[in-house]
């Protein structure tokens, strides 16, 4: 199975976004019922954009991996800074806390039925 990077790096024009978005929503079930919350519902927050405040499950698959990158690099940055901080804390752990609590991450797949409208 591929990291979250691999599926973010991948170059492969064939691979779409939703592609892309739901082997990353695959990743993270897996974090949540290794952490122990997969039943447990984190509900999602609404995302500010140059356009204003829109929810979660308004955004196309393309705008949800640009979500995606940057929450990725936050969790790198916070387990990081976590593990240097605290000796023996062991950095895996740390991500997969911090990916199956993220109410982006554990949201990513969901989607609001616009009436084929949008």
């Amino acid at each position: 199975m591929a990291t979250i990077t691999e599926i973010l790096n991948d170059t492969n024009p064939e691979t779409s976004a939703k592609q892309k978005v739901t082997a990353i929503a695959a990743i993270v079930d897996e974090a949540r019922k290794t952490y122990g919350n997969s039943d447990l519902d984190i509900e999602a927050k609404d995302i500010f954009t140059t356009d204003g405040v829109e929810a979660l499950d308004m955004l196309s698959y393309e705008d949800k991996l640009a979500l995606i990158e940057s929450e990725i690099r936050n969790v790198k940055t916070v387990a990081t800074e976590f593990c240097n901080s605290f000796e023996g804390a062991v950095i895996s752990k740390k991500v997969v806390e911090l990916i199956a609590i993220s109410p982006l991450l554990v949201n990513i797949m969901k989607t609001r039925d616009l009436g084929g409208l949008l």
